[in-house]
């Protein structure tokens, strides 16, 4: 029976130091230094999306545990260590911690961890998108004269997760969603005029859709590269992209549909050899602030549109006489006469651009101008005014109802 009994000690001490080892293993788990990722290069998109890669020097440990910025997207998560790729990580939460960079007052933190597979110092690399970074485009536009502009365009970096230093960053000019259509929406105002011109004189270029995460997606224009920057504080970082001053057309639109208003449109070139992102441009004259308008995306060499409000030097009326037409019963029997009519009152020839809603089921029309453009729902004329001079446009047309309403868009 002495060799059961001999059995029975080797089994006991197997199993002793069994326990002890896996003791041991979280102990060495729990007492192994915790790394801060502060990401060294952000792709910031704009909305509030950021990718990260960080590279941290790891040093000998059987377990290695990453603290992550309180925003990351766990999922996307990835992480190189020593040229492989880490397949099997785990997350854990902690209420505080320890970390080898000094961070006072990290609670409810955020662990990555995973088994260490060498012994020796070295870099691992992790990349992830995280919330709470983002970006858009803040301009300035001061007017110097009807046919230049001193223009400024600075990017607002928005940094809620933590400060950076020395981080080298890219922007990437297109929203990131499931449905992307700008920076902001249009004001509503604006929207009308802004929508037309833009639909006259160009087509703005298509995003392209890169797949990211989910069901997301980029509406990606362009990619500003602004190097290496000393510090990303925590807030709101102004960063100066380009100042320079741009060849500008002076116009005036009357979109007959807002009524007897005149807008005063500068439609601004482009020079430089980045585009403009989509985003409010605020502009002054002489010190004084005029007021803000959108900007759409605008490539380099093509013109964006800045609609700064109207004037009172031109004055504009639409008027609409209706006559019933017995004869034309089966054909249309209201006859519509439409007069619109502009007067120059200021001291300088003006170009002017008159935009009048197309009515539903007018036949038969005819015109006294024709227009430059004709759309499903509008017509479009361009017109030179002289100073102190007055134009009417007219045209008719038959329909089976009656528009007595100058300035609605049936």
């Amino acid at each position: 029976m002495g060799w059961i009994w001999k059995v029975k000690v080797v089994v006991f001490f197997i199993w002793i130091c069994s326990f002890l080892s896996v003791d041991l293993i979280r102990a060495r788990e729990k007492e192994s230094v915790v790394y801060e990722s502060k990401p060294e290069e952000l792709v910031i998109y704009e909305g509030d999306l950021a990718y990260a890669r960080d590279r941290i020097k790891i040093n000998p440990a059987n377990w290695v545990q990453v603290y992550l910025p309180h925003s990351v997207i766990a999922r996307t998560l990835r992480i190189i260590d020593e040229g492989k790729k880490i397949k099997r990580f785990y997350f854990t939460q902690k209420k505080s911690i320890k970390v080898s960079i000094k961070a006072p007052g990290l609670q409810n933190a955020q662990i990555v961890k995973w088994k260490s597979k060498t012994k020796k110092s070295r870099t691992a690399v992790l990349n992830y998108l995280l919330r709470s970074i983002g970006w858009s485009p803040v301009y300035t536009m001061d007017i110097l004269s009807d046919n230049l502009v001193n223009f400024r365009y600075n990017v607002a970096i928005f940094n809620k997760t933590l400060p950076l230093s020395n981080v080298k960053i890219k922007l990437v000019s297109g929203m990131v969603s499931k449905i992307s259509k700008g920076s902001q929406s249009y004001n509503k105002e604006h929207s009308l005029i802004q929508r037309e011109l833009v639909s006259y004189d160009y087509r703005p270029t298509k995003g392209i859709k890169v797949p990211t995460v989910g069901s997301l997606y980029v509406n990606g224009y362009y990619i500003y590269d602004l190097g290496q920057i000393e510090f990303l504080e925590k807030g709101r970082n102004h960063i100066l992209l380009l100042e320079m001053e741009l060849e500008v057309r002076k116009e005036f639109v009357w979109f007959t549909s807002k009524g007897k208003k005149v807008d005063v449109v500068y439609k601004v070139k482009n020079s430089s050899d980045q585009p403009f992102a989509a985003g409010v441009v605020d502009v002054y004259q002489d010190g004084i602030y005029l007021g803000s308008d959108m900007i759409d995306w605008t490539p380099s060499g093509s013109r964006g549109h800045i609609v700064i409000g109207g004037t009172a030097d031109i004055q504009v009326k639409k008027t609409v006489n209706i006559t019933e037409i017995h004869e034309r019963s089966s054909n249309g029997k209201y006859h519509h006469e439409v007069a619109l009519k502009v007067e120059n009152f200021s001291k300088k020839n003006i170009v002017m651009k008159i935009i009048d809603n197309k009515y539903p089921d007018c036949i038969d029309i005819a015109f006294s101008l024709m227009p430059i453009k004709a759309k499903a729902k509008t017509f479009m004329w361009q017109i030179e005014l002289r100073a102190g001079k007055s134009r009417t446009i007219k045209y008719d047309f038959y329909s089976h109802r009656t528009y007595y309403e100058p300035y609605l868009a049936y």
